[in-house]
C-alpha cells in the first residue's frame, strides 16, 4: 500500500508540471495531506475491520496521495532563469525591506520590467532580486541602474571600465565618486583601487575621492569614520591621482559648461586662472602630507576645513 501512495503521489508531481503553478497550489496541498492523514487515523482508530480495510477508505487515501503530489509546489522545475550578470536598468516593486545596522538595509524587489545595459538581455518580469545597502520604501515602485549577480566580485572593475569607455564615446564626461577607508579595506584594495582610477583616467574620467562616513552616529561610527589622520601612502597616492585626473579635466568641464550658458571668453578665462591657482595650494598639500608620512611626525593640515591631527 505505501509503493502505491508513493506511486501516485510522483504521478501528481508528474501531471502538475503539464498544468503549470499557481496560487491554488499551497492551499490545495496543505487541504490534501490534511485529509489523508485525517482519513488514516480514522481507519485505523475504526471498531469495524471492514472500515479499517474497506476499498473506498483506501481509495481516499490514494486520491490524497495523488492531489498532494499534483499541488506541491517544484519551485526548482518552474523558478525562472537567473537574471542575466552585470550592470542593468531596473524597474521594480518593493516587496519587503530588511533592516541591519549602520542605517544600511537589504531590500526584496520583485522586477517588472528590466535589462542589461551591455546587451539588452532582459530580465524576466517577476524575478526577485535582493537589492541594497541603501534603504528603499517598502510597497514603492523604483527605477534604478544596478549590477545584478550571480557575478564574479572580481568582474567589478572591468564593468566600471566598460560603462565609462561607452560613456566617453558617446561624447559625454564620466564623472565617477571613489570612496575611500571602507570598513574591511585592505591595502590589495587600495592598490586595485589605484590601478582601476588610472585606467578610467585615460579614458578621461572625472574622479572624486570621497571619505568614507557612517551615516549613523555614535563612538562606534566614529571609530569606522575615515580621516586623514587614518590615511596610508597607499591613500595618499590614490586620493593625488584622482586630483591630478580632476586637474586636467575639470577645467575643460567647466569651459565647456560655461560656455554653452553664455559666459562670455574673458570671463571664463579669469575662472580657469583662478582654478590654476587652487590647483597649486591642493599640490602643496598634498607634499605636506607627503612629508608628514615620511618623517611620521604627527602634524595639522588644513584643506577646507578638513583636519587631521
Amino acid at each position: 500500500m505505501l509503493a502505491w501512495v508513493a506511486g501516485l503521489w510522483l504521478a501528481g508531481l508528474l501531471a502538475q508540471q503539464w498544468l503549470g503553478g499557481g496560487t491554488w497550489q499551497a492551499p490545495t496541498s496543505m487541504a490534501a495531506l490534511a485529509a489523508g492523514l485525517a482519513i488514516v487515523a480514522w481507519g485505523v482508530r475504526a471498531k469495524s475491520p471492514a472500515l479499517r480495510t474497506g476499498r473506498w477508505v483506501w481509495g481516499a487515501v490514494l486520491g490524497a496521495a495523488w492531489l498532494a503530489g499534483l499541488s506541491t509546489r517544484t519551485d526548482s522545475a518552474r523558478a525562472p532563469p537567473l537574471p542575466p550578470a552585470g550592470l542593468a536598468r531596473i524597474d521594480a516593486q518593493v516587496e519587503r525591506v530588511r533592516h541591519g545596522t549602520d542605517a544600511q538595509a537589504r531590500s526584496i524587489v520583485r522586477v517588472v520590467r528590466g535589462a542589461r545595459l551591455e546587451d539588452d538581455a532582459t530580465i524576466v518580469a517577476g524575478t526577485r532580486l535582493w537589492a541594497g545597502p541603501a534603504p528603499l520604501a517598502e510597497g514603492t515602485r523604483v527605477r534604478f541602474v544596478g549590477k545584478v549577480a550571480p557575478f564574479d566580485p572580481d568582474d567589478w572593475g572591468q564593468m566600471v571600465r566598460d560603462v565609462a569607455d561607452r560613456t566617453t564615446r558617446c561624447g559625454f564626461f564620466p564623472v565617477i565618486s571613489v570612496m575611500l577607508g571602507l570598513p574591511g579595506e585592505t591595502p590589495d584594495d587600495v592598490t586595485a583601487t589605484l590601478k582601476l582610477v588610472q585606467d578610467l583616467a585615460a579614458k578621461g574620467a572625472v574622479i572624486f575621492p570621497i571619505f568614507y562616513e557612517p551615516m549613523a552616529s555614535g563612538e562606534a561610527a566614529e571609530r569606522q569614520r575615515f580621516t586623514l589622520a587614518k590615511m596610508t601612502p597607499g591613500h595618499l597616492e590614490l586620493y593625488r591621482t584622482c586630483y591630478e585626473q580632476n586637474f586636467k579635466m575639470v577645467p575643460r568641464l567647466f569651459w565647456d559648461n560655461q560656455r554653452a550658458g553664455g559666459v562670455s571668453w574673458a570671463r571664463r578665462a579669469l575662472m580657469q586662472t583662478l582654478g590654476r591657482g587652487e590647483v597649486m595650494t591642493w599640490r602643496r598639500t598634498f607634499r605636506a602630507l607627503r612629508r608628514r608620512m615620511d618623517r611620521s611626525i604627527p602634524v595639522a593640515v588644513e584643506k577646507e576645513q578638513v583636519y587631521a591631527s
